[in-house]
C-alpha cells in the first residue's frame, strides 16, 4: 500500500505550482504572474514598440494585452541550430461582467450582469463562493495605463433555487440561462456597486478610471486530497497547470544550441483568434524579430525550422470512474500516471509517429513518465494551440497535457502527482537540440 511519503517530490512541486495558479484568477493575472517569476530569474523585458537588442546568452521576454508573454532563452553562440517552444493559453472558462449594468431586484437585492466567456459547465458555479478581479484602465498625466484588480475574497454568490419549485420548468436549461438564472448577488444595499467595493480594495479613484474587464471567478483555495493525498483540486487546471509548469521548466532548463521559447496565449477558449491569441502573428514576429536582431534572415529563419519542435501544452480528459462508456477502450488517460501525449486520426492535435519519436527520445533523458491518449472513436476533439501555430512556424510538434476530470468545471481535478512529470517533460524539450539529417531522419542532442 502506497503512502504519502511515496510521492513527496510530486506534491511539493503541485504545491508550488498552486500558489502561482491561486493567485492568477485572470489570464492578466497569470502574465503578470509569469513576469514576476521571469524577473526573478533575471530575464530582461523587452517592449514590441522597441529596436531589440539581443545578444547571444541572453533571456528575454515581451508580452502583449497584459495577457500573453513569449520568452526566450538564447544559446551561447551567434548562429542557432533551431527553436524549442512550449505553448499555453492562460485564459479559462469563468464569467465576463458587463460593465454598469447592475440591477436592484425588488429593491432588495443587487445583482451582477454576466456572460460567458465561453460556454462553461454552468451547474458547477452554483452555491459556491465567487469574486472578481481583472483589469482597470486609469488615467494618467498624458494617456492612460493599466492596473491589475483583484478583491480576494467572496464576494459573489449564484444560489440555486431550492428543489421543491424546479419541477415547473420543463426543461434544466430553463435554470442555467446566463441573464436570468445566474446573476450573481453580492449585496442588499441598493446604493453601493460592484465598483464601489473593486475600488475601495484596490485603492483606486474612481475619478480616474475609464474602463473595465473585470471577471467572475471561483473563490475556492486549491486543495491536495485523497487517501493518499493523490488529488489536486482548483480553478483553472486547464490551463494554468500546463503554464507554470512550463514556466518552471523554462527556467530550469539549460542552455543548447537552439533557441528554448516559452509561449502563454490568451483567448484559447474562444478560438484563438485575438491580438492576444494563437492565431496571431505574435509568435512569428518575436521569432524574426529575435533573429533579425542577431542580424540573421528569412532564409536563416527558414533553415532553422526544420530544426525545431513544438510542444501544444493543454490537458486532456481522464478517464471518469462513472463514465467508463464515454472514453476509448484500450488508449485512455489516467490520472497519476504520468503526462499524456495526445494522438488523434483527424488530427486535430499534432502528433504524428514521427514527433511522438522525438518526444519520448527527449522524454527519457529528464526520467518523465509519458501516457498515449486517443478519444474514443466517432469523437472529434476541440482544436489544441498547435493548430493555429503551424501556420505561422510550420514546426513539427506533439500535444500533451495532464489528464484531468471535470474539464471547464469551475472547479477541476487532476493527479496531485502528474504536474512535476509534466514540468519533467516540457523541460526534456526546452534542454534538447535536435538536428535534422532529412526528411523524418533525426539526431536528439
Amino acid at each position: 500500500m502506497s503512502n504519502q511519503n511515496d510521492h513527496k517530490e510530486e506534491n511539493k512541486f503541485t504545491s508550488e505550482v498552486m500558489e502561482l495558479m491561486r493567485k492568477s484568477p485572470t489570464s492578466f493575472h497569470v502574465c503578470k504572474n509569469n513576469m514576476d517569476e521571469l524577473d526573478k530569474a533575471g530575464f530582461t523585458r523587452l517592449r514590441e514598440n522597441d529596436t531589440w537588442n539581443i545578444e547571444p546568452g541572453g533571456k528575454y521576454y515581451v508580452t502583449r494585452n497584459n495577457s500573453a508573454v513569449i520568452a526566450l532563452k538564447l544559446p551561447n553562440k551567434d548562429k542557432f541550430n533551431g527553436f524549442m517552444i512550449g505553448a499555453s493559453h492562460s485564459d479559462h472558462p469563468c464569467f465576463k461582467i458587463i460593465n454598469n449594468c447592475e440591477v436592484n431586484v425588488e429593491n432588495h437585492y443587487k445583482i451582477v450582469t454576466i456572460e460567458q466567456y465561453p460556454k462553461t459547465i454552468d451547474y458547477t458555479w452554483f452555491d459556491t463562493p465567487l469574486s472578481v478581479a481583472g483589469r482597470l484602465i486609469v488615467k494618467t498625466k498624458d494617456g492612460f495605463e493599466t492596473k491589475l484588480v483583484h478583491v480576494d475574497r467572496p464576494l459573489l454568490m449564484i444560489p440555486s433555487l431550492s428543489s421543491h419549485m424546479q419541477k415547473e420548468y420543463d426543461k434544466i436549461e430553463d435554470l442555467f440561462d446566463c441573464e436570468t438564472r445566474m446573476r450573481p448577488i453580492f449585496s442588499t444595499n441598493k446604493d453601493i456597486t460592484l465598483m464601489d467595493v473593486v475600488l475601495g480594495e484596490n485603492n483606486i479613484d474612481p475619478k480616474e478610471v475609464i474602463d473595465s474587464e473585470l471577471f467572475v471567478y471561483r473563490h475556492s483555495e486549491p486543495v491536495i486530497w485523497g487517501a493518499n493525498n493523490e488529488f489536486m483540486s482548483s480553478r483553472a487546471i486547464d490551463d494554468q497547470i500546463s503554464v507554470f509548469c512550463s514556466l518552471k521548466a523554462f527556467i530550469d532548463a539549460k542552455v543548447t544550441d537552439s533557441i528554448a521559447i516559452h509561449a502563454v496565449f490568451d483567448n484559447e477558449e474562444i478560438g484563438s483568434s485575438t491580438t492576444q491569441g494563437a492565431d496571431s502573428t505574435f509568435m512569428a514576429n518575436v521569432m524574426m524579430r529575435c533573429l533579425g536582431s542577431m542580424k540573421m534572415n528569412k532564409t536563416d529563419f527558414r533553415a532553422m525550422l526544420p530544426n525545431s519542435f513544438i510542444l501544444s501544452i493543454d490537458n486532456a480528459h481522464a478517464l471518469h470512474p462513472n463514465y467508463v462508456e464515454k472514453f476509448n477502450k484500450i488508449a485512455r488517460a489516467y490520472m497519476g500516471k504520468g503526462a499524456v501525449l495526445k494522438k488523434a486520426a483527424s488530427y486535430s492535435y499534432c502528433t504524428n509517429a514521427v514527433s511522438s519519436s522525438l518526444l519520448h527520445t527527449m522524454a527519457e533523458k529528464e526520467g518523465a513518465k509519458l501516457q498515449d491518449y486517443y478519444n474514443r472513436p466517432g469523437v472529434i476533439p476541440g482544436q489544441t494551440l498547435a493548430r493555429f501555430l503551424l501556420p505561422y512556424t510550420s514546426v513539427i510538434g506533439a500535444d500533451v497535457g495532464i489528464a484531468q476530470l471535470a474539464m471547464h468545471s469551475a472547479y477541476e481535478t487532476c493527479s496531485s502527482h502528474d504536474a512535476l512529470h509534466l514540468k519533467k517533460l516540457i523541460q526534456s524539450v526546452y534542454s534538447s537540440t535536435l538536428i535534422m539529417h532529412d526528411d523524418g531522419n533525426y539526431t536528439v542532442k
